[in-house]
């Protein structure tokens, strides 16, 4: 009990030194933006998305959004199993890049409705895995996830 007690007073602490940081949110955000290709995932299918099609989207949705400390971890065989339902978007880049000093190659995010936060999952050394990271929105995902199931 008293660990569990002192890992979330420490969470907390963190939380309250990082959360607001927007030097860093924005580095992992403008990662986002300028990534090399977005797929949309539906029920395991995937489609490849220019970023001009997704990007004002995005722009609202990451709107005064700010990173908390994740308690998500990934793992790979659950998440690749995931996968197979549910909407997703995944950002590719050409090469491997580090925020929070946790490397990624690829993100991926699980979009639902009515959610003002989600996980971000990395994919780093061939696999989903490891701790992901937590962005905090100023609204909820409604609209966005209903803009991604018009996307054919």
């Amino acid at each position: 009990m008293f660990r569990f007690f002192m890992f979330k007073l420490i969470c907390y602490i963190i939380s309250i030194f990082f959360a607001g940081a927007p030097v860093m949110t924005s580095n992992l955000i403008t990662q986002l933006y300028n990534c090399n290709q977005i797929y949309l995932i539906n029920n395991g299918v995937e489609v490849k998305l220019e970023n001009s099609v997704i990007s004002s989207e995005l722009e609202t949705l990451f709107a005064d959004a700010y990173f908390t400390p994740a308690f998500g971890v990934a793992l790979h065989h659950e998440t690749v199993n995931q996968l197979k339902s549910g909407l997703w978007l995944e950002f590719r880049f050409n090469k491997q890049h580090v925020f929070n000093q946790m490397p990624y190659k690829k993100l991926l995010i699980k979009f639902e409705p009515d959610l003002y936060g989600f996980n971000i999952i990395r994919f780093n050394n061939g696999k989903y895995d490891g701790r992901c990271y937590y962005l905090n929105l100023k609204n909820n995902t409604t609209n966005f996830y209903n803009f991604l199931t018009t996307i054919k």
